[in-house]
């Protein structure tokens, strides 16, 4: 990500994460705190997806459908059992995109259904994952807790230094 960029998107007021906590507020994206560099780092989970290369908004919204597909088909769908398979294929939706001073939060959505054959025919369910995504131009964070901060979340990438 290009620092200039995620500068002039976000404001001008920027403060570089991790260097201060911010102020509890009613914009539960804002809350939290997340290290510049954490110990954590590098770490990726190589789902083939591009990183952002600008923390737009709507790249945002673009790579978290993306991640979140992929993260659900690698972590959420289990079709290891003979008589499950997936019926639709994960299908993601981004319902709301919050942004700081210095990062994007986005709230994604994903449903999909497994088909299981049972003794008297085939039984769908219709399965649904909701996260969050906190973006800033060092980390990725992912949660799928609606009480935690964002920015609280699992790491999942580290965005390499320019």
């Amino acid at each position: 990500m290009r620092r200039r960029t995620i500068l002039a998107v976000l404001g001008s007021n920027v403060l570089l994460a991790g260097c201060i906590e911010k102020p509890s507020s009613a914009n539960e994206s804002a809350e939290g705190f997340t290290e510049s560099h954490p110990d954590e780092c590098p770490v990726s989970h190589d789902y083939n997806v591009p990183l952002p290369e600008d923390t737009t908004v709507s790249e945002a919204r673009s790579f978290v459908k993306d991640y979140e597909r992929e993260y659900v088909t690698n972590h959420l769908i289990e079709t290891d059992d003979e008589k499950k398979s997936l019926g639709t294929e994960p299908s993601s939706t981004v319902r709301v995109v919050d942004t700081t001073d210095d990062s994007i939060v986005v709230h994604v959505e994903t449903t999909w259904s497994i088909i299981t054959e049972m003794d008297n025919g085939e039984g769908v369910s219709d399965n649904m994952e909701s996260a969050w995504y906190y973006i800033d131009e060092r980390v990725i964070r992912r949660t799928g807790d609606p009480n935690q901060g964002p920015a609280n979340g699992d790491l999942m990438e580290c965005i390499p230094v320019e």
